[in-house]
């Protein structure tokens, strides 16, 4: 899995799932809060349409990354969701 940053939305890419975790993912991710951190948004928009894959242990993980975002401050929502990771997270 991969996220980047174009304006106020978070794009994620790839296997959202334990496999798809990986240490320069996980960098991303961090990049990623590094940057909202630096600017003054009140929000984000997290577009989720090229999340092909997703069991328990990424949404846990994106879990994670939207708290810390919240942390800062900023409203993060989800959209374009594809229907598996829709009832993935209906399923928690």
């Amino acid at each position: 899995m991969k996220i980047y940053i174009d304006g106020t939305v978070a794009h994620l890419q790839g296997d959202l799932t334990y496999a798809g975790m990986t240490r320069t993912n996980i960098e991303l991710m961090v990049a990623a809060l590094s940057r909202i951190e630096s600017e003054s948004w009140d929000k984000i928009r997290i577009n989720c349409e090229k999340v092909h894959t997703v069991d328990n242990n990424g949404l846990q993980l994106l879990g994670v990354w939207m708290q810390c975002v919240r942390f800062m401050g900023v409203e993060p929502e989800l959209y374009n969701i594809p229907d598996n990771l829709q009832q993935a997270i209906q399923m928690m």
